[in-house]
């Protein structure tokens, strides 16, 4: 019985929790798609790497159907030794 009853907590609340999404998803796992942000709406993401590297990710939406994004990355920024960006310019995502 409490077996029947966490399942349904859990199909209820991945149900639920998909229909609150203010716009379709922007990446699958690391992925880009084709989805945009709404207007007015940013995310600010950081992705960790191995030897304490990080990508710090920032999208926003020009308009419904227009996104901006930049992120640049930086090596040994967590740990001992001196920091180092991947490329000398960040990086562009238009969509």
């Amino acid at each position: 019985m409490k077996k029947n009853i966490s399942i349904l907590i859990i199909f209820l609340s991945l149900l639920l929790s998909q229909s609150e999404q203010p716009y379709p998803p922007i990446t699958l796992v690391s992925i880009p798609t084709a989805g945009t942000m709404p207007k007015g709406y940013f995310s600010f993401e950081n992705i960790f790497l191995n030897q304490g590297s990080i990508v710090p990710k920032f999208m926003i939406g020009i308009t419904d159907n227009f996104m901006l994004g930049m992120s640049f990355g930086i090596s040994n920024f967590i740990g001992n030794g001196d920091m180092q960006k991947f490329r000398s310019y960040p990086e562009v995502q238009i969509k």
